[in-house]
């Protein structure tokens, strides 16, 4: 894919936020000129830690690490952006799924184990923090992606039938957006009060411990509406101009956004539609006059 192409697939993001707010302060009030890193798939600065390693597997771990990140900051400088979106860092389970014929690993870090460790073929908390530190220092903000809506495949959290639903002890619902186990992962039942307090706590501790800039909150659309807006107030107390994100699949800069904004209390939402029109223009599934109207 040329870098034409690769550029266009990025997806936009839109808020309803207005100049002098939270989300605008933050950025000096700038744009946002975001770069996102797949950690795994980035660049490998510690062979110490290449635990699952195997770059002849297409869904294997490729060697990215926290490391690699600290060392290529100058890079992401000079690319111009502001702010750096990173993949999940929590521990992802160690175990595969097979898939098209392969070992099908965590790496992409949507597959979560542990809530208290960062996942061990990335480096550790103490790496982290000095990687958030060191963006701020040039004037990057850190935003985390986390995940709330699931656990990995073949995770420990599995056997725990009162907090999850699985396709192995019931209770998914497919037609259901909350209770549908999204691609067969164990589904967190963010709808019980003991759950969302869990997850909370561990990313009120991920916090404290590295102090991000804002996070993008994953599979928004499949999780109990109480569930981030909790989050995203309680971590406002401790840092009121932090930014979030919502992952709502299928959100686009229509007469439902506000509606989404508001139910989730987001700073931004990703614009699909954008994604869907450039998908079709590389795809020459619709003309180019069609094209430039839209944009």
């Amino acid at each position: 894919m040329n870098k034409f192409a690769y550029f266009l697939f990025v997806f936009l993001l839109f808020s309803c936020d207005h100049r002098g707010t939270g989300y605008y302060r933050t950025l000096n009030n700038d744009t946002g000129v975001y770069y996102q890193i797949m950690i795994d798939r980035f660049y490998d600065g510690d062979k110490t830690n290449n635990y699952l390693t195997d770059i002849s597997n297409p869904y294997g771990y490729h060697g990215g690490d926290i490391r690699g990140i600290l060392e290529k900051l100058d890079y992401i400088k000079d690319l111009g952006v502001n702010v750096v979106l990173v993949s999940p860092v929590i521990d992802n389970v160690a175990t595969y799924v097979d898939y098209n014929g392969y070992k099908h690993y965590g790496y992409h870090g949507y597959w979560p184990e542990d809530f208290d460790r960062v996942e061990e073929n990335f480096g550790d908390y103490k790496l982290l923090s000095k990687l958030v530190s060191a963006f701020n220092d040039k004037g990057i903000l850190y935003v985390q992606d986390i995940v709330l809506n699931h656990a990995g495949y073949k995770s420990r959290w599995v056997e725990n039938m009162l907090w999850l639903r699985s396709e192995k002890y019931g209770g998914c619902e497919q037609d259901s957006d909350l209770k549908i186990c999204l691609f067969g992962l164990p589904d967190f039942k963010t709808e019980r009060e003991d759950v969302r307090r869990f997850l909370i706590s561990k990313y009120k501790q991920m916090f404290q411990q590295i102090h991000f800039n804002g996070l993008r909150i994953d599979a928004i659309k499949h999780i109990d509406d109480i569930l981030p807006k909790t989050l995203i107030a309680e971590l406002r107390s401790m840092d009121p101009d932090m930014v979030f994100i919502g992952e709502y699949w299928g959100s686009a800069p229509n007469k439902e956004y506000l509606y989404l904004h508001n139910r989730y209390g987001v700073d931004l939402l990703y614009d699909f539609e954008f994604r869907d029109y450039v998908s079709a223009f590389l795809r020459k599934k619709i003309k180019d006059d069609a094209f430039i109207k839209y944009l």
